[in-house]
């Protein structure tokens, strides 16, 4: 009888055992059962680092935080290179100024140029304007060669020593502004080999205004 009670006390300490280590699993290991905060502690602590990291690297050369400070640099420098640019056209336009002018094909005698071959008596002066404007005046040495009669009239050049080829500059001038005489003159000139010609456009209306300039350099 005494075997039998202790077999039938197993059985219930057996069958107790089981429900409780049974209810244990199911409380730990459950899918459907939401986990206990302390237990997912290590998740929410990845998630704050990975957040810090985050901030932090915002932080480190090379990140977006930097790439606005780069753009500024890189407008700045673009800006510096158009700067540099435009000195760069500046210096250009200045060493344009520096090469000589043309009109009509030819070179420019300026006023400088003109008053320095006369005073030294370095150039052939050639005065495309008729005759009666001439015996009015004209540039000191200067030969009457008129727009009118250029081809009748050229071989006089030759007779007093201006002769085609390379020599003297040959400054040709008419009236000045809008007048052709001096460019008629000069392309006809040029048909005859004559070399180094020069156009002097402001002509006689320059020299009746810079009486100072022209002081003993008329006739």
């Amino acid at each position: 009888m005494k075997h039998i009670f202790g077999v039938i006390v197993i059985l219930i300490v057996s069958v107790i055992t089981g429900v409780a280590a049974k209810a244990m699993w199911y409380d730990t290991w459950s899918p459907t059962k939401a986990a206990p905060p302390q237990k997912m502690a290590w998740v929410k602590q990845q998630t704050s680092d990975a957040i810090a990291k985050t901030g932090a690297d915002r932080n480190q050369p090379g990140t977006s935080g930097d790439a606005s400070e780069k753009v500024t640099d890189n407008d700045a420098e673009v800006s510096d290179s158009s700067g540099a640019t435009d000195a760069s056209l500046t210096a250009d336009a200045a060493v344009s100024n520096d090469e000589p002018e043309f009109s009509g094909g030819f070179p420019v005698a300026k006023l400088d140029m003109v008053v320095d071959h006369l005073i030294n008596g370095t150039a052939h002066f050639v005065d495309a304007r008729e005759e009666y404007e001439f015996d009015d005046g004209h540039l000191k040495g200067a030969h009457l060669l008129p727009s009118s009669a250029i081809y009748e009239n050229i071989e006089n050049l030759m007779a007093v020593g201006v002769l085609p080829g390379p020599g003297k500059p040959i400054i040709v001038y008419c009236g000045g502004g809008s007048c052709e005489a001096s460019h008629n003159v000069a392309k006809v000139m040029a048909e005859f080999d004559y070399q180094n010609i020069y156009i002097y456009v402001n002509g006689w209306e320059e020299v009746m205004a810079e009486p100072d300039r022209f002081a003993g350099q008329t006739e």
